[in-house]
């Protein structure tokens, strides 16, 4: 191993443990040199999770979202994997779930794999919807065999608590309190000119959805909802996915 390779190795050590030797560095003051960097660096990526999850920020409380994000930084496996802070927190969610002294909040994992959603469609590439006369088009002996290609900033999410009723606690401040039962919530999620939008659906929709995203022919789609789901609409469920201009275009 190089000196290079040796003095990064060294740095990255002390920058998570503070009782890590500090040979490496050239000063009389090395505790205090490096305490700059340590700071610096743990609030950049604090105030970056905070970004991504100001729901979860709000839920928690300004210190104990801090307190959370911190033992969160400080472990190597939660690190960055590019230089790129956009990229980060996929894992947050999951982390949240497992601490003891949260685990009475069981809906925050729901909430915070949520807004990591809203997250990625906010940095999706744009991409422009098809015209709803191309699916007029199609020929009838045709129609069941087609296959949907989704914008890139479409998003599918069944979370186990009403999000959308946690959603509208942190926007009102003085909104009534609500009992959090266990109650499966469906969401589509998708961006239009910049502005994410959370669209909530009924279990049978989204279910259908889902079978489209996942890449199963309209035929099939339907056949497997309707197993499930005897009384979804599918008209109203391809409605709604032209409406909201989700399609890309036709396989």
């Amino acid at each position: 191993m190089s000196l290079l390779e040796c003095t990064q190795k060294s740095f990255y050590e002390a920058i998570l443990d503070k009782d890590s030797a500090l040979d490496f560095i050239a000063s009389n003051y090395s505790s205090a040199c490096l305490d700059i960097y340590r700071v610096t660096i743990i609030e950049n990526l604090r105030n970056s999770l905070a970004l991504t999850f100001p729901g979860v920020c709000a839920l928690l409380g300004d210190e104990c979202f801090k307190s959370a994000a911190y033992f969160f930084i400080i472990n190597p496996n939660h690190l960055p994997k590019t230089g790129c802070l956009d990229d980060w927190g996929e894992d947050f969610p999951q982390f949240l779930a497992k601490q003891p002294q949260l685990q009475h909040l069981s809906y925050l994992k729901d909430y915070a794999a949520y807004e990591w959603l809203l997250h990625l469609a906010y940095h999706a590439d744009c991409a422009t919807a098809i015209d709803p006369i191309e699916l007029e088009k199609i020929p009838e002996d045709r129609i069941e065999h087609i296959r949907f290609k989704f914008i890139p900033s479409m998003f599918l999410y069944n979370a186990a608590f009403p999000i959308d009723l946690i959603q509208a606690q942190i926007n009102q401040a003085d909104a009534s309190s609500i009992i959090l039962n266990q109650n499966n919530t469906g969401v589509v999620i998708t961006k239009t000119e910049q502005q994410v939008m959370s669209l909530f659906v009924n279990q049978d929709d989204l279910a259908f959805f889902k079978y489209l995203f996942d890449g199963e022919s309209l035929g099939q789609t339907i056949a497997k909802t309707t197993e499930k789901y005897p009384d979804v609409n599918v008209t109203l469920a391809i409605h709604f996915l032209l409406s909201h201009s989700l399609i890309q275009s036709l396989l």
